[in-house]
């Protein structure tokens, strides 16, 4: 049975540190939560200081890491985070396969929301070009990560002041700013649900999805351990910047 949690707003070093104590235990676990304050992730193979402008964040009092997942930089602030850990007989034997299965239950998700989207490439969900929702991944073992971000709105001047898009894409793909290929709820939908009613909807898609689920909190030993993984990799400079 899937283990449903809704978390509150935490820090971008706890967050990354329970999805990864909830990916190394037991369990097939969907995690709801958000970030305060803002923050910054980075995927794991990302140079940070090609990725964001770390001054930038120093300044309006920003925090940023590393994730242990792939993907891009992404600048957390009104969305629904999302973490869906379990085996791979669940999850999928191959990453792309993984990215199949979470993604129709994300879009399952949008639809009960009113909003049309479909997949692209292999890890965004869009709505008409833009992208409303990014994912990345991590394996160890057995056991599959996988994580992202539906936009609920938007501040495109602070995302751009802080996230940099690289020299490559914006020649190959005429992107100029970061904020350029993205969009989110309040503007697909002209308005923004209730946080309930978001919440709701993913809920929904995972009892269609999955079959029945149970609606749980933490264990005191999952935060415990979150704690101290936080202190040992996601706050370290060391970790953050090791590329």
């Amino acid at each position: 049975m899937l283990r449903v949690i809704v978390d509150k707003r935490r820090d971008p070093y706890i967050n990354m540190a329970i999805d990864e104590v909830l990916m190394k235990e037991n369990g097939f676990n969907l995690r709801l939560y958000g970030w305060y304050p803002p923050a910054v992730t980075i995927g794991y193979f990302q140079s940070i200081r090609d990725f964001v402008n770390v001054e930038a964040c120093k300044k309006l009092g920003i925090l940023y890491t590393r994730r242990i997942s792939g993907g891009g930089s992404v600048l957390h602030m009104y969305e629904v985070t999302y973490s869906i850990t379990g085996d791979r007989k669940i999850l999928g034997r191959w990453p792309e396969e993984s990215f199949d299965i979470v993604l129709e239950f994300l879009i399952k998700a949008l639809k009960n929301l009113g909003i049309n989207a479909k997949k692209e490439g292999v890890n965004d969900i869009v709505v008409g070009k833009r992208k409303i929702s990014g994912n990345a991944q991590a394996r160890r073992d057995n056991r599959v990560l996988q994580h992202g971000t539906v936009l609920v709105d938007l501040d495109r001047e602070l995302m751009d002041r802080v996230l940099k898009v690289p020299f490559v894409k914006s020649r190959n793909k005429g992107i100029i700013k970061v904020s350029d290929r993205v969009t989110s709820i309040r503007e697909v939908l002209g308005k923004i649900p209730r946080r309930e009613e978001i919440i709701s909807a993913f809920i929904n898609a995972a009892t269609e999805f999955w079959g029945k689920v149970r609606i749980s909190c933490y264990r005191d030993e999952e935060l415990t351990r979150a704690e101290v993984i936080a202190n040992e990799r996601y706050r370290r400079q060391e970790w953050i910047f090791r590329r």
